[in-house]
């Protein structure tokens, strides 16, 4: 019998869908080279991580930003501007497995690189469909990378979580969509699960009499 007996969650890409090609790929229209140069020379990442490691505001925190990449301009309006059109809303198969879970009074935590800025997630203010993210409320406690000035995958983010939490990594199933968040929550003993489906992951939980 398992004892793993205690799920965390990351969030982005497992519980919400999170992406935003969408909304770069109309800006980059008609320039297909530059948008796979964005994305995959990693400028957006570099964006993120700027905005992100910070608790003041984007206004204040891209200043220093743009003083050193003003071609970037468009880009960075862009993410200050559109954030909300990146989340996509809730992962309905994986919320489901969530509800499941909770309903079964299996402990749940969440922990997540998401910028204290735009924390919680919510739906564009002008969106024509308001997501609910409701189900968040139902999650013992989640730990924000934002908010800590921390972020997967540094280990003391992973034990900062533990620490609060009061719970053993040997208890714990991570779920996470980066390979290397997964790593490291199994170099601290924690079950770390490479999310890439719903199934999988059901498989997992059911194997380890979760669900």
């Amino acid at each position: 019998m398992s004892n793993r007996d205690t799920v965390i969650f990351d969030l982005g890409n497992v519980l919400i869908d999170f992406d935003p090609r969408p909304v770069y790929r109309h800006f980059f229209s008609g320039r297909e080279a530059a948008f796979h140069h964005f994305f995959d020379s990693r400028i957006i990442w570099d964006i993120l991580d700027h905005g992100h490691n910070t608790l003041e505001s984007w206004d204040t925190a891209f200043k220093t930003f743009l003083a050193q990449r003003p071609e970037l301009s468009d880009e960075v309006d862009i993410f200050r501007q559109d954030w909300f059109k990146f989340v996509l809303g809730p992962m309905m198969d994986t919320v489901d497995i969530f509800h499941r879970l909770h309903d079964r009074d299996i402990a749940l935590y969440a922990l997540t690189n998401w910028p204290a800025q735009v924390w919680p997630p919510q739906s564009h203010p002008q969106a024509d469909v308001q997501h609910d993210y409701g189900f968040l409320d139902k999650f013992q406690d989640i730990v924000v990378s934002g908010i800590e000035q921390m972020r997967k995958p540094d280990a003391a983010f992973y034990q900062l979580a533990i620490d609060r939490w009061n719970i053993a990594p040997g208890q714990c199933i991570f779920v996470d969509d980066h390979p290397e968040n997964v790593m490291a929550a199994n170099n601290l003993g924690i079950l770390g699960h490479h999310f890439t489906s719903a199934e999988k992951l059901e498989a997992l939980l059911t194997d380890h009499g979760l669900i």
